[in-house]
């Protein structure tokens, strides 16, 4: 599978790091982390400048690790992960 940008969420399942995935500024309600393996597992989220939005740490019951509001961001890089998924969740 692919990055999917076409619905809301978005679904991350392929991480490059340095690669915009979105070179607008998008508004994010909040990010998701699914479908991990173990709960050392992470995933981190840039902006296009290279500044971490979000960085996800798996849960030790591997229950969907949801963030907090995002708000504007300048772009989108899904920079690494070393398992799951990302859901973006568009405002």
């Amino acid at each position: 599978m692919a990055n999917k940008q076409t619905d809301n969420p978005w679904t991350l399942d392929t991480p490059a790091s340095g690669v915009v995935i979105n070179k607008n500024y998008i508004k994010v309600h909040h990010f998701e982390f699914i479908d991990y393996a173990v709960d050392a597992d992470t995933a981190t989220l840039k902006n296009q400048l290279g500044d971490v939005v979000w960085k996800a740490n798996g849960a030790s019951d591997l229950r969907p690790v949801i963030s907090g509001h995002i708000g504007w961001i300048n772009g989108l890089i899904y920079d690494a992960a070393s398992a799951g998924i990302v859901r973006v969740y568009i405002e």
